[in-house]
């Protein structure tokens, strides 16, 4: 994982607490050291709870 993303994941995995995200993977360039960060965006594909009214 490219350090900037890895020097936020304590945020990142405080803000998927949050909103309720069980899982959250992250690829692309962001996981390699192709990352640009003027350049590159961060792809995310995310699951989340699913919250039932009945």
């Amino acid at each position: 994982m490219h350090p900037i993303v890895e020097s936020k994941r304590a945020e990142i995995a405080a803000l998927c607490r949050e909103l309720g995200v069980r899982r959250l993977d992250v690829f692309g360039s962001a996981v390699s050291d192709d990352f640009d960060v003027e350049r590159s965006d961060a792809e995310c594909r995310r699951a989340q709870r699913l919250r039932l009214r009945m």
